[in-house]
This record gives structure tokens, sequence and C-alpha cells, in this order.
């Protein structure tokens, strides 16, 4: 490279005196076996099913942001408009826009033409939980997987209305 007065790297070996050349600083490379680091959506999907424990229901996006603070907002954002092509997840936003906090108006993304302020995500579908109760028979299936078939859209309808009886049953028996 070089030419008259311009900088570049020369081949020549350094003069006496000059000080050694410098090594590039080495650059540990992470150890995949062992530091798996998941990509922003599903650590999202994680926090929001940590934050509602067993239940399901809303997170307010300031939550996620908080405590996914090692992420950068474009990161967050864009694994939140990854996840809202899912369709057990819904973004929607604070319909009482006065309770709104400032911190809660700033962790907002706006999809469309709505900042959205909070996020749902149901948890998938069990499909084998209708098999299971199919085989084992309604009065002995699980909870979990009554609610699962509930939610499966293609659980037949005599079988729903079946799985209905008997979560009223199970509710209204003390």
């Amino acid at each position: 490279m070089g030419g008259r007065g311009g900088k570049g790297r020369s081949s020549k070996p350094p003069g006496p005196g000059a000080p050694p050349p410098v090594p590039p600083p080495e650059v540990a490379e992470p150890d995949t076996e062992t530091e798996q680091v998941a990509a922003p959506a599903d650590r999202i999907r994680s926090t929001v099913f940590e934050l509602l424990g067993s239940a399901e229901g809303w997170v307010a996006l300031s939550d996620i942001r908080d405590a996914l603070s090692d992420l950068s907002r474009q990161e967050v954002d864009a694994a939140l408009r990854e996840l809202f092509r899912d369709p057990n997840v819904t973004l929607v936003p604070e319909t009482n826009q006065k309770v709104l906090t400032q911190e809660q108006r700033d962790a907002a993304i706006r999809i469309g033409n709505q900042d959205n302020h909070a996020i749902n995500i149901r948890k998938p579908i069990d499909s084998g939980a209708r098999e299971r109760i199919v085989s084992g028979g309604v009065t002995a299936a699980s909870d979990a997987d009554l609610a699962m078939a509930q939610r499966d859209t293609a659980t037949p309808g005599a079988l729903y209305d079946e799985i209905r009886a008997e979560v009223r049953r199970r509710r209204d028996t003390p």
C-alpha cells in the first residue's frame, strides 16, 4: 500500500530499536457447549412465564424490559415484533392511558398505529391432551389435560361438551 506520503502498512521489518509488534488481543470465544445464550424472543417468553407463575395473564412491557436489562431496546423490540407474529402472543395498548407511568409509556412498542404496553403469551397447546382424554376417559383426565383440550380447536363438539361438564363438576365439588 503506501505511495508517496500515504499511510499504510509497510512490508519492511521494523528497524533496530523499534518496539516489537504488539500481537492482536486474544478474544475468547464462548464455549458453545456450556454457554448457550437464548434468543431474545425465547428469553421474553421465559420471562413472561416466570413473572406470571402458573397463571395466565398480562405482563407490562416495562417489567419485561426491566427483567431483560442486559438486552438493548432494539433487541427487545425486534424480539417483540417477531413474537407478535405468533398466534399465541398478544400485544395490547393500555386502554386507560391516564394510569400509565412514564416508565410504562417509554417501554411501549409501536406496532401499526398503536403503542402497546402489555403482552400475553398463551402456553402452547398440547395436542396429546385430547388423545389422553379419549383413551383414559374424561373423569380420569388431569385438570391440565382438560384445559388443553378445551383450547384445542380440533376437539370435537361432543367431547368438548363432556369436558366442560367435567370441569364444572370439579369446580362445584368441594
